[in-house]
């Protein structure tokens, strides 16, 4: 998944130039199996799946993190 995940962020920056002004966001995927990569929200529309913290403009989201569990740091390398 994440050779996959990269090359498609790849491709989004060489398609699209992002301009000044990004939205850096939590965004939350649904999943409702069990894994240790799963995170609960409580006030989010969809409270678990996985947090990925991503970078976007004009709705195109262009790059993102997968969301560590139990790692202090938030969206750092976007």
């Amino acid at each position: 998944v994440e050779a996959f995940s990269t090359h498609i962020q790849e491709v989004n920056l060489r398609v699209w130039k992002p301009g000044r002004d990004l939205a850096i966001d939590e965004i939350i995927v649904r999943f409702k199996g069990r894994l240790k990569e799963i995170t609960t929200v409580p006030n989010k529309p969809i409270p678990t799946g996985y947090k990925v913290w991503g970078a976007a403009r004009r709705g195109f989201l262009l790059v993102w993190n997968w969301h560590i569990p139990g790692q202090k740091n938030g969206p750092l390398g976007i």
